[in-house]
């Protein structure tokens, strides 16, 4: 399983995604299938959970969820929609905090810019001491 959370307004997909939602997770999808291609064991299904960072996820993500739920919800007794909207709120906890340690690696970049620190890592760092928490 891999997760990615991507940004549909970064440059280099700006005019596509644009005009197609969902166009940044769906090409964050394919990149990892072409990333892990040679490294995976055919017989291991790559499963990639893919999010735009407002929020937006990849059919094949949407698609894993509800499957996941369907079967949890089977097992356990419990009714699909509470299943399934409680994987949805685990999956909007780890967006959050993959905007959260975009926004700081942007942060600590302008920061080295503007006053020159050496310490590389100092907002990332912050980030992971309240990731802790």
């Amino acid at each position: 399983m891999d997760t990615t959370i991507t940004n549909p307004l970064c440059p280099s997909m700006l005019a596509k995604s644009a005009v197609e939602s969902g166009y940044a997770a769906q090409l964050a999808v394919k990149a990892k299938r072409v990333k892990y291609k040679d490294q995976i064991d055919p017989a291991i299904k790559l499963q990639v959970i893919a999010i735009e960072t407002p929020g937006k996820m990849a059919e094949e993500t949407v698609l894993y969820v509800k499957r996941l739920a369907s079967k949890i919800a089977a097992r356990v007794d419990m009714d699909y929609a509470v299943v399934k909207r409680r994987w949805m709120e685990k999956i909007s906890v780890m967006l959050q905090r993959g905007n959260a340690h975009i926004i700081a690696h942007r942060m600590d970049k302008a920061i080295q810019r503007k006053y020159g620190y050496k310490n590389n890592g100092e907002y990332t760092d912050l980030y992971r001491l309240t990731e802790q928490k």
